[in-house]
């Protein structure tokens, strides 16, 4: 447990550094430190002023941190970071608190605990892929199991809740089922804490993420892939067969898992790729690996080789290159801090400057700050597309952004999340955004990609057309009046006479 924490920090941290030396957001943490620090600068609230598809803690936490750190001259990202780390220790504490609860022998618990550890060390930095998010409704429904009472099934639902929306449900529908079935009915009113302290805060709009995923926001992708096989196999064989052969005194707590496990049934298969399916399908395999212990002795090792082969090595190998390319991108930024790319490349053959001149060229548009005076004095600058990390933390430090309502990703969020944008655009002088992005990331052909085999995708919304409307309305009403790096900056278009 203590070696596994030691080896996660140095390999977060590390990778941390790394991103912190470069202009851009890394993986994951595009998602959250731009609606930080609108948060941070602005007092903006999840849900009413940005799109946000996780409970509120994993906003108020790393906020929280961030303020703190500011007194001592560090940025937001610095505290995102520290809560990433101090969110995936919490998580390895609770996996481990979970499996030693296991009816299984200390040494199988080693084993389960270190490739669950391997395959769950996810290079993302995002609070959303920490297990935090996903072990905490089970830990949570252990610490229920202990002591059955009114003030703890309150307090779990608020805690489940706060994390994450489908975390609230699955402890709901879990610890329902352990309430009921084990007669313990009037705690069965605490669970209706946390919806009711994120309706009373929040409004309906906190509740949102999970009414569009519930409704096929992202249909099912279900293609015959190997680490879906097991998957699958867990939940329609493994777990009904282990709970057929349960003793009755076991049920209760048993079935309370089964249901947990059921409502990540739907975020695993949503789209389908190793990670998803991992990291929403840890409740599954762990009740699965308490019920195959009627199964022959062959049986156990074989399905934790089956996980460390299919999804540890499917999660690394996916991700590694982005996280490997990290290097490069640091060393670059930091020699240009004190030195021109012509210094730089001086320093090269002639052989290693002709290959590496493109790169570097390619890299010098990642830096606008350079052009940054450019922007003084102006005002409500819209941002409708996601930009870079420097730039954005200057608009947002110096008050140039125009605040609106910030949607990551327009394609996936349907129209609500564009026509937002479009209306907002009537309150802004400028626009800065780089026309290539408008249209997102989550096409069939970045999901093919991910999930590593053709698959057959349909979403709800059309995957282009709300990016296209936006950057459409923006050529329509601004026109272009300068250039930051790979950014243009629009100014609008003066009234015909």
């Amino acid at each position: 447990m203590y070696l596994a924490v030691a080896v996660s920090l140095a390999y977060l941290v590390t990778e941390q550094l790394l991103a912190w030396s470069v202009p851009q957001y890394f993986r994951e943490s595009a998602y959250f430190l731009p609606q930080l620090e609108r948060t941070l600068q602005f007092g903006d609230m999840p849900y009413r002023d940005f799109e946000f598809a996780y409970g509120p803690l994993m906003v108020y936490f790393p906020a929280s941190l961030a303020w703190l750190l500011k007194s001592a001259g560090l940025s937001a990202e610095a505290g995102y970071y520290l809560a990433v780390d101090l969110a995936t220790v919490a998580g390895l504490w609770m996996l481990w608190a979970v499996i030693s609860q296991l009816e299984l022998r200390n040494l199988w618990k080693i084993w389960i605990f270190g490739i669950l550890w391997v395959c769950l060390l996810n290079p993302s930095l995002g609070m959303n892929y920490t297990l935090l998010r996903f072990v905490a409704a089970l830990w949570l429904l252990m610490l229920l199991v202990r002591k059955g009472t009114l003030a703890m099934a309150a307090v779990g639902s608020v805690a489940a809740w706060s994390i994450s929306p489908e975390a609230g449900a699955a402890f709901t529908a879990g610890a329902g089922i352990y309430l009921l079935a084990s007669r313990t009915w009037f705690a069965v009113y605490g669970l209706a804490a946390g919806p009711a302290m994120l309706s009373i805060i929040f409004g309906r709009a906190a509740f949102d993420s999970l009414f569009k995923f519930s409704g096929g926001f992202f249909n099912f992708v279900v293609q015959p892939a190997p680490y879906i096989l097991l998957y699958i196999g867990t939940v329609v064989w493994i777990l009904p067969a282990g709970l057929a052969r349960t003793r009755r005194q076991e049920l209760p707590k048993l079935l309370a898992m089964a249901a947990l496990a059921a409502v990540y049934v739907s975020p695993a298969l949503g789209r389908c790729d190793i990670g998803h399916v991992l990291f929403n399908g840890i409740t599954a395999i762990l009740l699965a690996l308490t019920l195959i212990r009627g199964l022959p002795r062959w049986f156990t090792p074989a399905y934790l080789a089956g996980l460390a082969i299919l999804f540890g090595g499917g999660i690394h190998f996916n991700k590694e290159p982005g996280h490997l390319a990290l290097l490069p991108r640091a060393m670059y930024f930091h020699e240009r801090l004190t030195k021109t790319q012509s210094q730089l490349l001086a320093t090269l053959s002639s052989e290693d400057q002709a290959n590496l001149k493109p790169l570097f060229d390619a890299l010098e548009k990642e830096r606008p700050e350079e052009d940054y005076p450019a922007l003084l004095g102006l005002t409500k600058i819209a941002t409708p597309f996601p930009t870079d990390k420097s730039l954005n933390s200057y608009l947002t430090r110096t008050g140039s952004v125009l605040r609106d309502y910030y949607t990551w990703m327009i394609d996936v969020s349907g129209t609500e999340g564009a026509q937002r944008k479009i209306q907002n655009l009537q309150k802004a002088d400028w626009v800065i955004m780089d026309p290539a992005d408008c249209c997102g990331v989550d096409t069939p052909a970045a999901i093919s990609g991910i999930v590593m085999f053709p698959v057959t995708y349909t979403v709800k919304y059309p995957v282009l057309v709300p990016g296209r409307d936006v950057l459409n309305a923006v050529l329509e009403r601004f026109q272009p009046a300068g250039h930051l790096g790979r950014y243009t900056l629009y100014r609008r278009r003066s009234p015909e006479k």
